[in-house]
């Protein structure tokens, strides 16, 4: 089950958990990304979470957050 969502709309993008704490960012202002393979097993990951390193703020995102698949999508044309 989701704990939050992503949302994107041009070159911002959003995250809203369901504690009501919200955050903002521009694409301008993403320093790194990283994708994390998590796991106890070596021939398997146990989940993927997307890391997103701005200038004033860290996000993690586990890939089941609502949205976390557009988030790659927006991500993915940086290289």
């Amino acid at each position: 089950m989701s704990k939050g969502e992503i949302t994107i709309n041009n070159s911002i993008v959003s995250i809203c958990m369901k504690n009501g704490h919200c955050s903002t960012e521009k694409m301008e202002n993403l320093c790194k990304f990283y994708c994390l393979l998590v796991g106890s097993e070596v021939q398997a990951n146990d989940s993927i979470c997307y890391v997103l390193m701005f200038k004033e703020e860290m996000w993690v995102v586990p890939e089941l957050t609502t949205g976390a698949t557009d988030l790659k999508k927006w991500i993915e044309p940086l290289g």
